[in-house]
């Protein structure tokens, strides 16, 4: 199956869109934020081969899946670079380079607009989307130029569009050379730095925990030291046995003073009743309580667990500041509880402030057990006490149980999200959770600055190794180059081997190499040599021949000067026969007209004795059979000249096979022979077609075998032979019981002027054309003829003939010679002839008929009468001197435009020839009689004329 190549660039350009979007969902990670996508390879191997636009719509694909990663910017930026480094490849730029200038020059200006002017991400994120592309897009342009010239890709079309087209030697050399150097450089890096970015995520999330684990540490320090004096206060109490009064203050005074940030000492009974505080006239927490401490929680703690109790963070309303309380319990001799000793410590107290050595930007949140914030720095923006129970930092931390670091992704108001390293930790004393939360774009500013620097190193390799790697291929490019030079001067004049002398340093491949080109070389100068003699000898051969081919046009052209002159006289000839076949048809029927014409009339208008009636008979009879010869040689003539043309009108079969059988009925009535027709009743009788020339053939068939034939028959058979939906082919037969033809005169006797026998022309007479005319008739109706014959048994003629079908039936026809209407009205005839015997004939039998006749002997005098009086019809001659009657017929119809009416004019003339009915029909004629003229026939047309005059008597005008 053959592709269009088109339709194969497009499935080409497909199948590279689909394979980056597959290949694109499994990117190498080399930052939590950022990977390298390498369906960038096969878009950009689009562009390098079928051009910048085919590669932008690959892109446009891949990209679909990088959405996630890098938001709806990326399709643009990456349609935008396979665009580029297909345009700069087409102009020859290696992809490589070509990637590096689109994002030095539009890729990374696009990306800071987009992602810091209009989506307003965080500086760290947006540079790791920054910093990773161009690296990405590096590697992508190396393996697609290779990719692109494998021969596997270069079949699949785009030759001439993409980057193929040639390049210098040295430049193509050095050109690969370059990146097949920075692959490998690439590969290292981003392998190396992979490492170094695990390495780099270890050292972070260690020394996350390990802060965290200092701040708690510091905590439970602080912690321990208060509550451990408030436990050797109890203690003392309990061994002094002080009681309430000044001592007692005195005493808290000085612990107080040792202790600054125990805020609020005081000691009190179990029942919560105030024995002494370290400011007796002011404690905040006596005022607060009223002197009473049975409501507070850490203070029921102490007494009902018989142990010192670190309480809960709450708010000092009198100093506005969270604090936390510690208390101990005063055991009596009998170990219960006999006092309870509590002081407040501030939160202040506490060194949360203190920044981590390696930690740039960081975020410290420490929150109690109950998920009350107890301190808030960086860029938290909690208050003190404020509940972050259900907050998602709590949340992923629960999910992440006693891990001591762990990845938090927090989304801000402008909907970005942002990834936060978390090293976590629990005080086991307070129960208080710390969490020191520090951007992943600062754990990986040193892995973005090694990528940076390993891609200035890539690139500084990329472009180093241009220069070096054409110095370095001198050795091998030189001698190279110089072969290539001989070849192109052996090229230009191969008559003359160049000289070449390699160094010695050259590779001895080329040395053979020249070797074999200086012995070819030889080889073909000896053989340009003799092709050149050779040629010689040819051009010499070549100059004769054409003296030959000069020669034999002059002859050809005066050979077709003398074809062109006989062409010329045949012409003239065959147009001087036609004139002189024109002019015999008129003068001879001319006469012959009054013979017929004559004779008829006599025979049938006037009294003759039988001898006399037998010798006109007999006169008759010879006219018509001189007739038929004139006609028979007319018609060849026709035919020989193609001007033989068949009618279509319709006509009735039965009425055309009865019409020929009469013909020769009164010659086998004479003879005795049984003369017969058969016409199966499934033919048709309604066709289409030439009645007369059927006619003809049947005449001439059945007058050859009525002939022939001396005792026996003579009968016609139609059948039907085929059928269609536009007519039906006939099959008629002729058969006799006559004398029958030898088989070696079967094949002679259709052609012209030739009969079974040539005995048989002084016997039977004859022109031998009535066969040849049939046949000829037979094949222009798309039949044939052929017969079968016995000699002494007869004979049968057949032949074929199409016909259409007549859809609407034939309307009925008045016979010729059918007697007139009693009532039919006289019409007044003008007669123009200028044979004064034609005229005397054709008056005679419209006077018989009950006409008025009025003669003119030319046009001129027809027209003088035409405008003296009216007349009903005009029977208009031909050819007569002074005016011809096809110009008479044209000024009497140029007069009646004027006029107005239009009187009916028939044709009668000599000329029987092809065209003479069209011409006459075309003058103004309304019908055409050639002569002789047939009496019946002339009655006929007559009344034919003068009734379809618009259903009425012909109107009358004059001027």
């Amino acid at each position: 199956m053959c592709v269009h190549p088109r339709w194969r660039e497009v499935g080409a350009i497909a199948i590279a869109g689909a394979l980056g979007l597959c290949l694109n969902r499994f990117g190498v990670s080399i930052l939590p934020d950022a990977g390298l996508y390498f369906g960038g390879i096969f878009y950009l191997a689009a562009a390098l081969r079928f051009g910048p636009t085919a590669g932008a719509c690959a892109a446009l694909l891949s990209g679909f899946t990088l959405l996630p990663h890098f938001g709806w910017p990326v399709l643009p930026v990456v349609c935008a670079e396979a665009f580029t480094v297909g345009a700069l490849a087409r102009r020859g730029t290696q992809a490589p380079l070509g990637e590096l200038l689109f994002w030095a020059t539009a890729g990374t200006p696009f990306t800071l607009l987009v992602y810091i002017g209009i989506l307003h991400y965080p500086s760290p994120v947006c540079w790791v989307l920054i910093v990773t592309p161009p690296l990405n897009g590096f590697s992508n342009a190396i393996v697609a130029q290779f990719l692109e010239t494998l021969p596997g890709i270069r079949n699949l079309g785009g030759a001439g569009r993409g980057a193929g087209r040639s390049v210098p030697l040295r430049r193509h050399l050095s050109q690969r050379f370059a990146s097949v150097s920075a692959l490998p450089l690439l590969l290292v890096t981003i392998v190396s730095g992979r490492f170094y970015v695990e390495r780099q995520y270890n050292d972070a999330h260690d020394y996350s925990s390990e802060a965290a684990f200092a701040i708690r540490e510091n905590i439970d320090a602080i912690v321990v030291r208060h509550l451990s004096a408030v436990q050797s206060f109890a203690g003392s109490l309990a061994a002094n046995r002080i009681r309430p009064g000044p001592a007692l203050n005195r005493w808290l005074a000085g612990v107080a003073a040792v202790y600054p940030d125990l805020k609020d000492l005081i000691v009190a009974d179990r029942d919560g009743n105030v024995w002494g505080t370290a400011e007796p006239a002011g404690s905040s927490l006596q005022t607060a309580l009223g002197g009473r401490l049975r409501d507070r929680e850490f203070f029921r703690r102490t007494v009902s667990a018989d142990k010192t109790v670190v309480s809960d963070v709450t708010w000092d309303r009198l100093h506005s500041e969270p604090v936390i309380y510690l208390s101990a319990p005063v055991l009596s001799s009998t170990g219960s509880v006999d006092l309870v000793v509590a002081g407040s410590l501030k939160i202040s107290a506490f060194q949360f402030a203190t920044r981590p050595e390696r930690l740039n930007r960081f975020a410290a949140l420490i929150v109690d057990a109950a998920g009350q914030v107890i301190y808030a720095a960086g860029d938290q923006t909690s208050k003190p006490l404020e509940s972050l129970e259900d907050s998602p930092l709590l949340v992923v931390a629960h999910r992440a149980g006693k891990r001591a670091s762990f990845r938090f992704d927090e989304r801000s108001s402008a909907g970005t999200n942002t990834a936060y390293l978390v090293g976590a930790d629990t005080s086991l004393l307070t129960g208080w959770r710390i969490f020191l939360k520090q951007p992943f774009s600062d754990v990986y500013l040193q892995t973005e600055l090694h990528y940076l620097f390993a891609s200035l190193c890539v690139l500084a390799v990329f472009v180093l190794c241009l220069p070096l790697s054409r110095w370095l291929s001198l050795s091998f490019l030189r001698p190279l180059e110089t072969l290539l030079s001989a070849f192109n001067a052996f090229s230009i004049d191969s008559s003359r081997v160049p000289k070449v002398r390699f160094p010695e340093t050259a590779p001895r491949e080329l040395a053979e190499a020249l070797a074999g080109f200086e012995q070819v070389a030889n080889r073909l100068s000896v053989s340009y040599t003799e092709l050149q003699s050779a040629l010689a000898g040819r051009e010499h051969l070549n100059r004769e021949l054409q003296d030959v081919l000069a020669d034999l046009d002059r002859k050809i052209a005066e050979r077709t000067a003398e074809l062109a002159a006989a062409r010329d006289r045949a012409e003239d000839a065959n147009r001087a026969k036609s004139e002189f076949l024109a002019n015999m048809s008129h003068e001879i029927r001319t006469p012959m007209n009054g013979i017929i014409g004559f004779t008829q009339l006599t025979l049938e208008h006037t009294s003759l004795t039988p001898d006399q009636r037998d010798y006109l008979e007999a006169v008759e009879s010879s006219a018509e059979a001189l007739m038929r010869i004139i006609n028979d040689i007319l018609d060849f003539s026709k035919i020989e000249a193609g001007n033989l043309e068949c009618e279509r009108e319709p006509f009735s079969l039965r009425e055309t096979v009865v019409g020929a059988a009469s013909t020769i009925a009164p010659e086998a009535m004479r003879k005795g022979l049984d003369l017969s027709w058969d016409i199966d009743p499934d033919v048709p009788d309604a066709l289409l077609g030439d009645s007369t020339r059927l006619r003809q053939i049947l005449v001439n068939l059945l007058g050859n075998a009525a002939k022939f034939t001396n005792m026996g028959f003579v009968r016609v058979e139609v059948r039907g032979q085929s059928v269609w939906d536009g007519g039906s082919v006939l099959h008629f037969t002729v058969r006799d019981s006559g004398i029958g033809i030898a088989p070696a005169q079967q094949r002679l006797i259709f052609e012209p002027f030739r009969q079974a026998d040539g005995s048989n022309t002084r016997k039977y007479g004859g022109t031998g054309l009535g066969l040849t005319i049939s046949a000829r008739l037979v094949s222009s109706m798309r039949g044939k003829m052929w017969l079968e014959s016995e000699v002494g048994r007869g004979s049968a003629f057949h032949f074929t003939a199409c016909f259409d079908a007549v859809e609407a039936p034939l309307a009925a026809v008045e016979a010729p010679g059918a007697p007139s209407d009693p009532d039919r009205p006289s019409l007044t005839i003008l007669v123009v002839e200028d044979d004064p015997i034609s005229r005397t004939l054709a008056s005679m039998v419209l006077i018989r008929d009950g006409h008025s006749v009025v003669t003119a002997s030319n046009g001129i005098e027809a027209l003088g009468l035409v405008e003296r009086r009216p007349f009903d019809l005009i029977l208009m001659d031909v050819q007569m001197p002074l005016m011809n009657g096809l110009e008479a017929t044209n000024r009497i119809r140029r007069r009646e435009s004027q006029t107005g009416g239009q009187v009916p004019i028939v044709a009668i003339t000599a000329h029987a020839m092809k065209g003479d009915r069209e011409r006459c029909l075309a003058a103004g004629m309304d019908d055409y009689i050639s002569k002789p003229l047939d009496i019946a026939q002339l009655l006929a047309t007559v009344r034919k004329v003068a009734s379809s005059s618009h259903g009425e008597a012909v109107p009358r005008t004059c001027s």
